[in-house]
């Protein structure tokens, strides 16, 4: 299996995920994700399955696997941040 190369925001959003797990805040975020959403981003940061793993496993290509997981991130980020941080990041 070809090692896949994660984009810089990845390795930042694997770190919010795992230091995330088990927060009640992400339980109630995840709640927000499409069934589909949720597998996927379940797979790719809970169970560390490699983009093309997940794909396989849902049936569906490497890159609509990568966009499926970066618009579930886009909303848990928006439900993760606070006014604050969002603030912060416009800066």
């Amino acid at each position: 299996m070809a090692d896949v190369h994660l984009e810089p925001w990845a390795e930042d959003d694997l770190s919010l995920l795992r230091n995330l797990m088990g927060d009640a805040e992400m339980t109630k975020a995840l709640r927000y994700l499409s069934p589909r959403e949720r597998e996927a981003i379940y797979l790719r940061f809970f169970q560390d399955a490699a983009y093309e793993e997940v794909a396989g496993i849902m049936r569906i290509s490497a890159s609509t696997c990568r966009v499926l997981v970066h618009r579930a991130l886009d909303k848990l980020r928006t439900h993760l941040t606070t006014p604050s941080d969002q603030k912060r990041e416009t800066l």
